[in-house]
C-alpha cells in the first residue's frame, strides 16, 4: 500500500498533461516541427529537456511569429520554456495587440 500516494499523484496531475485547445495545440505542432520527437509533447514539459537548443529555439520563435502574428522578444522561450507558459505569453501579446 506504500505505492498508493504515487498513484493518486499521477491521477491528480493528469489535467496538467492535457493540451488545451487553441494556442497550446498549435504550439505542440510547432514543437514537433523543430524538435526530434516521436509523440506529442506535454504542455508542462520543458523545451530544452526535450532536446531544444538555441538553434531550435530561434526556429520556434520564427514559426510562432508566422503562425500567430506576434513578435516575441529574442530568447522568450528561455523564460517560458513549456507549451503552457509560452501559450500564456503569446495569448497575452495577442490580447495586448488587439487592445492597441
Amino acid at each position: 500500500m506504500e505505492s498508493e500516494p504515487t498513484d493518486v499523484r499521477r491521477t491528480n496531475a493528469g489535467d496538467g498533461d492535457t493540451l488545451h485547445a487553441g494556442t497550446e495545440q498549435t504550439l505542440a505542432a510547432l514543437w514537433s516541427e523543430v524538435l526530434p520527437m516521436q509523440q506529442q509533447p506535454s504542455p508542462i514539459e520543458d523545451f530544452f529537456d526535450l532536446g531544444g537548443s538555441s538553434m531550435s529555439m530561434t526556429m520556434l520563435e520564427f514559426r510562432i511569429a508566422e503562425e500567430f502574428g506576434v513578435e516575441l522578444p529574442t530568447g522568450a522561450v528561455l523564460g517560458a520554456s513549456t507549451i503552457r507558459e509560452l501559450a500564456m505569453l503569446i495569448d497575452s501579446q495577442r490580447t495586448g495587440s488587439d487592445a492597441a
